[in-house]
């Protein structure tokens, strides 16, 4: 059975690499082959049926998505509101299931359609509270899942995919905008929504209010970015999310105590094991269903039933063995869950207790059980958790020895009481959550005080595959009983993970890579020794910038903490909204701009026409602003080329007309450069035609976020470019893009598109 389902799981995941799914009838022609060839080989068979399996339910998934003729188009539709509302800044974003939909073709008239049937929206200002279960009839304008692309960036559309989400987009301001009707669809989710707005008012201002939101509902939304930091750098994160820790210990806790119960009462001749088992599902099955059947939570009530299951069939199972059937059931009932990283975590967690308790003389008990387990999680998963978030915590056994017994055996059954009692009564549920909520901001105080430490978390470059299974067989080695012969070769084959650095440029070499920030601006140019960013794109939110959520782990993933000079070519949000977030993560040498008196929140000289400096056989020149200065930002931007014995580069931030003429007569044939960033994002105020002529690029990089609502690139601008010969390649089609100019070759090599490197089947195409 074993042997099966890692098959089984092995075909799932072949199918996950796929850029594109394989037609049906290439697949079956293949299917037939491998029959043929492995007649008497049932694993092969069975991980050919897990890529069959997974290949129909991406089918499935896909076949409901946006179609590229309905984007930006205005759609009037009905349907309800799933799940519970995120609110923000300036509104709130929902998941939206439609019934029926209707296109707008010309004032009073319309014609029926084919549509997604789950869709994920953003209302700016909406006319009353949304709430879960809603029925609304909308003015929507709709757009293909879409997200950014750059190396150790989160993959939104992964996100959407996984969840089922067919398209996002916005609601339109409108009079068709009608409520059509409160409380419809399952009783779960109104409850959950209840419980929502209950715990909100109940612990409303107090700062743990959003974690006891998030262990009683499953809603993080209001847990703040200092607190996810906290759990971040302790290794805490899972104890916010309702998943196997906290459904197991809820089924735990009372299937124990109905055990006791009915075997103490002698009421039932049912065996108490039985009736405990059937008793726990239920619970679980309920601590699901207040959670909103999240895919973790459907995780661990698979893994649930099958445990329960086991002891209400009065079967001995071992956990091995239990452990694949929930395994192979989880796949099977979706696998789209092999990309997530929270999948693979949980599974080889208990897969990592398992093996570690097992073959020993003695059992481990009381705290010293405690203190294995935690050790044994920390450092088992510690190669895989490098491998998909570049970072682990160096106090997470220790934070997790004192939070996970507090967090599951008193604050978790407390909430979860507490947020029963105060609907029943008030004052008891109030008092009971209020001294919880204090317990757990007692808590976060003392992991924040662990997460301050410098050696608290140790980040590191991508790993690749090959050192990801080496050191995993390392793990097993080091993991294994004393008397196991040769366990400290496990700390050798550890060495390919410790040491694993990404390449770097050779003395003279010159590296570009343009980040996918969106509808803004960051670039990162590398030496061999030095590392500038040019821009950091926009800032959202306190909470969300793209120096947090793009650039940071962009450098994390190459292994770079330090930036020898940021510039911000000048100080509009989409170029400077991620700089607060650098400064609070990184260590900066410089920092330039063309206006320091606009960002005083940061140390900074100006940027002027004149300053040159060398790194590494790379010489650096910023040739605009020069004075007197121009009136509008935009003018004024940092204008800089780079330039090696291999080519040169030219970063323009936002400059316009009066800006390139001035940079053209300056200048003239000294701004020829191999690479250049479009001024304004392709803005019909750049990029006139004698600055271009003068630069003459071989490929011009477009910083633009897709579908954004100035139409950047314009037509013109493309034209422009496209009558010299130039390649033009936009972030919202490419992703990040990374080109390497070799010490005496030039571009010896075409940019490299991240969007295209890493395409799978569910990323969105032109």
């Amino acid at each position: 059975m074993i042997a099966y389902t890692l098959a089984f799981a092995v075909g799932v995941v072949l199918l996950q690499y796929a850029t594109e799914l394989p037609p049906l009838t290439a697949l079956v022609a293949g299917s037939l082959l491998i029959v043929l060839l492995f007649r008497q080989r049932r694993v092969v068979l069975f991980a050919l049926g897990g890529f069959i399996w997974a290949w129909w339910s991406a089918n499935s998934v896909l076949e409901h998505r946006l179609s590229p003729e309905l984007e930006g188009i205005t759609i009037s539709v009905e349907g309800r509101v799933i799940g519970l509302p995120a609110p923000f800044d300036r509104g709130v974003r929902f998941n939206f299931a439609v019934d029926s939909v209707q296109r707008l073709t010309s004032p009073g008239h319309s014609s029926k359609i084919s549509f997604p049937l789950k869709v994920r929206l953003s209302w700016y200002g909406p006319a009353e509270p949304i709430r879960n279960g809603q029925r609304w009839r909308l003015l929507l304008r709709l757009k293909r899942p879409h997200g950014r692309l750059n190396p150790g960036g989160f993959d939104y559309e992964q996100w959407l995919v996984m969840r089922g989400i067919d398209a996002t987009g916005s609601v339109k301001k409108s009079p068709i905008n009608q409520l059509l009707q409160r409380g419809a669809g399952p009783f779960w989710g109104l409850w959950r929504q209840q419980l929502d707005e209950t715990l909100s008012r109940t612990l409303h201002g107090r700062p743990a209010a959003g974690l006891v939101k998030a262990l009683v509902i499953g809603a993080r939304n209001d847990i703040s970015s200092d607190q996810w930091a906290v759990l971040r750098k302790t290794g805490t994160s899972h104890l916010m999310a309702i998943s196997g820790l906290h459904i197991g210990l809820v089924t735990t806790l009372v299937f124990f105590l109905i055990r006791r119960t009915t075997a103490l009462s002698g009421l039932l001749h049912i065996s108490p094991p039985r009736v405990a088992a059937l008793f726990a599902t239920l619970a679980g099955l309920s601590y699901a269903a207040i959670a909103g059947f999240s895919i973790p939570t459907r995780r661990a009530l698979i893994m649930v039933v099958v445990v329960m299951g086991a002891i209400f069939l009065q079967r001995t199972v071992r956990p091995v063995y239990a452990l694949s059937v929930a395994l192979f059931l989880i796949i099977l009932y979706q696998p789209l869950a092999v990309l997530s990283a929270s999948f693979w975590l949980s599974f080889l967690a208990v897969a990592a207790i398992g093996y570690s308790m097992s073959g020993r003389v003695g059992a481990i008990r009381g705290w010293r059980a405690m203190v294995r387990i935690q050790w044994v999680i920390s450092l088992g998963l510690a190669p895989v958790t490098l491998f998909f978030f570049q970072q682990v915590s160096l106090v997470s056994p220790l934070a997790n020895l004192i939070a996970v017994p507090v967090v599951s055996l008193v604050i978790v059954p407390g909430c979860l009481i507490g947020a029963i009692l105060v609907t029943l009564s008030p004052a008891s549920g109030h008092d009971l959550l209020a001294a919880l909520e204090s317990l757990l901001q007692q808590l976060m105080l003392l992991l924040a005080w662990l997460a301050d430490g410098s050696l608290a978390q140790w980040s590191h470059s991508v790993i690749s595959l090959p050192a990801l299974l080496f050191a995993g067989l390392g793990m097993i080695l080091l993991l294994a009983p004393q008397a196991v012969p040769g366990r400290w070769l496990g700390l050798v084959l550890l060495v390919p993970l410790i040491f694993n650095r990404p390449p770097r440029p050779a003395p003279g070499d010159l590296w570009l890579t343009l980040l996918d920030v969106g509808q803004g601006l960051s670039a990162v140019v590398q030496t061999s020794n030095h590392l500038m960013v040019f821009d950091t794109g926009a800032g959202y939110s306190d909470d969300f910038d793209m120096g947090r959520a793009v650039i940071i782990p962009y450098l994390r993933a190459k292994g770079i903490d330090h930036i020898d000079r940021l510039i911000l070519s000048h100080s509009d949000n989409d170029h400077i909204g991620g700089s607060a977030s650098l400064q609070a993560s990184l260590t900066i040498g410089s920092i330039l701009t063309s206006r320091p008196e606009e960002v005083p929140w940061l140390k900074t000289s100006r940027c002027e026409a004149g300053q040159h400096w060398e790194w590494d056989g790379v010489q650096f020149d910023i040739l605009s602003p020069s004075r007197p200065f121009f009136r509008g930002r935009n003018d004024n931007s940092c204008l800089i080329k780079v330039t090696s014995t291999g080519g040169a580069v030219l970063l323009t931030g936002d400059i316009e007309h009066a800006a390139e003429q001035r940079a053209t007569e300056r200048y003239g044939m000294q701004l020829k450069s191999d690479i250049m960033i479009v001024p304004h994002h392709g803005s019909n105020t750049s990029s006139t035609g004698n600055f271009i002529a003068a630069v003459q690029p071989k490929y011009a990089f477009v910083p633009a976020g897709y579908r954004n609502r100035f139409g950047f690139p314009t037509a013109k601008v493309v034209a422009r470019y496209g009558a010299i010969g130039t390649e033009l390649l936009s972030t919202a089609e490419s992703g990040a893009v990374e080109v390497k100019l070799k010490a005496g070759k030039g571009v010896d090599v075409e940019p490299h598109s991240y969007r295209r490197s890493h395409r799978r089947y569910y990323h969105w195409k032109p």
